[in-house]
């Protein structure tokens, strides 16, 4: 008796191991498998929008063909996000030279209920002299920031001209024809921007 169940021990024992054995080495890489993810086509980013310029004419997307558009999302009561993405726009355009004919900067808001026109004509003046502020109604507005998947968020102050408005600082480089080609992160070197910039056919 204890002869014989030492082999039936032994036998479920290698049995076990044989069945771990082969879970592991099958069983678990199907397991993991199933988590990967692959991605094709081009990200879905921008599209047609309508919007009023910062000298109040109504304006489309189609306005801007066969330009390259450079476009940062911001808002005039950010105070430093807002800033330093249309800082570095401004920089990298000056760095460019005469290829900076290829691109229109725009700067569109998320803040349209403060953002006007006058206000956003007054605010760009500190920046690239051919940039476009873009506002419109809430509902403009809220269309194009979601065709772009961009996020906002107003932190309320002591009285409304003191709120501050926090939102995504990506600039979003989309080709001659709207199309989106890439976008550059918040804190990207000008130069690093300008060198991409330099290789668009």
């Amino acid at each position: 008796m204890p002869a014989r169940l030492a082999i039936v021990i032994f036998c479920g024992l290698f049995l076990g191991i044989s069945a771990g054995w082969f879970y592991l080495s099958t069983g678990r890489a199907v397991l993991f498998q199933d988590y990967r993810t692959v991605t094709t086509g081009t990200a879905r980013v921008g599209g047609p929008f309508q919007l009023i310029r910062h000298d109040k004419r109504p304006t489309t997307e189609a306005d801007f063909r066969g330009f390259y558009m450079l476009v940062f999302f911001g808002a005039t009561r950010s105070p430093e996000l807002t800033p330093a993405g249309l800082q570095t726009m401004t920089g990298a355009l000056e760095a460019l030279g005469s290829q900076s004919e290829r691109f229109v900067p725009l700067f569109v808001t998320v803040d349209p209920e403060w953002d006007q026109p006058d206000r956003l004509a007054k605010f760009i003046r500190r920046y690239h002299p051919r940039m476009v502020g873009l506002t419109g109604n809430r509902d403009q507005v809220a269309a194009v920031t979601k065709s772009y998947h961009v996020h906002s968020s107003r932190v309320r102050g002591n009285s409304t001209a003191s709120d501050v408005v926090d939102h995504t600082a990506l600039i979003y480089l989309m080709d001659t024809h709207g199309a989106y080609v890439t976008h550059f992160s918040y804190g990207t070197p000008v130069a690093e921007i300008v060198e991409r910039l330099r290789q668009l056919p």
